[in-house]
């Protein structure tokens, strides 16, 4: 009876929550894809990032705002050390979940660790 059914309901809601949770990932996953291209490309991407970011933190500056230490460009002069860091504890934890639950390709945390390794020799 009714204890079928309100098991029946709590997996519905259950498994809906966990297709939302995916959906989430994979929405975040897609915001962060230019850290899982070739390097070169991968680059070029983080380059219009840092400059985006820059030109918000100058314009919150003009405006009299605080600035963020990601948007300020006297304070954050470390590509590298930021990229290594944003892919170490953002990025490849994303990925690294979302892999094997969407049955992903294995190359594209191989690429995300390239890209690692490549801001973190420039950090050097």
């Amino acid at each position: 009876g009714s204890s079928v059914t309100t098991a029946m309901e709590t997996d519905e809601k259950e498994d809906a929550a966990d297709r939302l949770m995916l959906m989430k990932m994979a929405l975040k996953a897609s915001d962060l894809g230019h850290s899982m291209k070739p390097l070169r490309q991968h680059i070029k991407w983080s380059e219009r990032i840092k400059d985006e970011f820059f030109l918000e933190g100058d314009q919150a500056k003009k405006l009299g705002m605080q600035v963020k230490p990601l948007f300020d460009r006297k304070k954050n002069r470390n590509m590298g050390k930021s990229q290594a860091g944003f892919i170490k504890f953002l990025v490849k934890p994303l990925f690294q979940g979302l892999i094997p639950l969407l049955r992903l390709e294995d190359p594209i945390l191989k690429q995300i660790e390239s890209n690692l390794t490549h801001w973190n020799k420039s950090d050097e």
